[in-house]
């Protein structure tokens, strides 16, 4: 491929939703990139990723289809690009992408726009998702239209692992975010033949629950422990006492079931006491650790 060339993208939009549809996969020829929404043959960028392996596609066979929906797509759908469509670059390093510590468990990288869906309520919970960088949020919309956020996702976490065969709950990129996907059929069979990787799952699912139940106790405390506890929490997780806050303000009141500006008042008054320092609308510095620590207890 020649670096000069800017490469052109032409979007296929298949009638189903889901993130199997949603999957764009490069091919180049003559200097153009045609993007199919399902799985890549072998011998394609993502051919050699088992949750995206279609061993039986020949070659020239499977090109000449690429070309043949793409140009038809072209014609078609020219305006209807698909908001939620993930770009697949092909990682050079793998080894963040793998899961509880198996090769064979190895994600495609997906790369998600700020407030991009990731996956929605209700649809197919075929994936399970690891953050390689940026912040995601996972949520419900209530029956009265009030969002409650229930965790926030850093680099390094895996989410939407499910107990039924549907998300629960809905999951949006906080900030533009790259993440690895990998089939939940493909960790479900790795676990049950490799005792580590069984383990490793194991490890998960109970972390997830203790934080479900630490969550669920957040929200009988006051505003002033509710926020305290959020800020020790987020400095733990982001290994700093100076914070660059990923999510809005709106995001934590969501969290901490909390209004914004409940929120807002509450950290100018952490701040007034000198227990942080305010140095921008998403940067903290906590001054007095043991302040909030008190609070939280």
């Amino acid at each position: 491929m020649t670096t000069a060339e800017s490469p052109k993208t032409i979007h296929v939009r298949e009638p189903a939703a889901g993130i199997a549809e949603r999957v764009s996969i490069y091919l180049q020829q003559d200097h153009t990139y045609f993007a199919w929404l399902g799985e890549a043959p072998t011998g394609f960028p993502l051919g050699g990723i088992s949750e995206f392996s279609l061993a039986s596609a020949a070659l020239n066979t499977s090109l000449h289809r690429f070309q043949e929906h793409a140009m038809h797509a072209e014609a078609a759908t020219r305006s209807q690009i698909l908001s939620r469509a993930p770009h697949f670059p092909y990682a050079q390093d793998q080894s963040a992408q793998t899961m509880f510590g198996s090769v064979e468990l190895t994600g495609a990288r997906m790369s998600f726009a700020k407030d991009v869906e990731i996956y929605g309520e209700n649809e197919p919970a075929e994936y399970v998702y690891k953050v390689l960088t940026g912040t995601v949020r996972v949520y419900k919309i209530l029956q009265d239209g009030r969002r409650q956020i229930e965790a926030f996702y850093f680099a390094g976490d895996v989410f939407g692992l499910e107990l039924d065969s549907r998300h629960a709950s809905s999951a949006e990129a906080v900030s533009a975010s790259t993440i690895a996907v990998v089939r939940r059929s493909t960790l479900t069979a790795a676990a049950a033949k490799d005792p580590t990787v069984s383990h490793r799952l194991w490890m998960h699912t109970a972390h997830e629950l203790e934080k479900a139940r630490r969550h669920a106790m957040l929200l009988v405390k006051t505003a002033q422990e509710r926020v305290a506890s959020f800020l020790i929490d987020i400095s733990n997780r982001l290994a700093g006492e100076a914070v660059e806050l990923p999510m809005s303000r709106q995001d934590i009141a969501d969290y901490l079931g909390l209004t914004i500006e409940t929120v807002s008042r509450t950290l100018t008054q952490f701040q007034q006491t000198s227990a942080i320092e305010l140095a921008s609308s998403r940067r903290m510095i906590l001054r007095n650790r043991q302040a909030l620590i008190n609070l939280d207890s």
